[in-house]
């Protein structure tokens, strides 16, 4: 196996995941309620937060002073789980 930028493996430190993919976005956040995810990188304060339900194309996420937020899927660029 070659490592990109021919470094060795002491400067590469990779470790394979158990993380099973979804076939579509929403399944894979579905997958994810009731566990806090940032969203788009955390742009937005708002993007940051407990994913309490999806349905029909809308996340909506607990923020951190417990109000609920809503996304819109299409709108999702980045999914992060903390």
């Amino acid at each position: 196996m070659v490592l990109p930028y021919n470094l060795d493996n002491r400067n590469f430190p990779t470790q394979s995941t158990n993380v099973l993919l979804a076939r579509t976005f929403e399944v894979q956040i579905e997958k994810s309620i009731n566990e806090i995810v940032v969203f788009n990188i955390g742009k937005d304060n708002n993007d940051i937060g407990k994913v309490t339900k999806v349905e029909e194309q809308i996340v909506e996420i607990q923020t951190a002073r417990t109000h609920p937020f809503y996304l819109n899927i299409d709108h999702i660029k980045t999914m992060h789980q903390v």
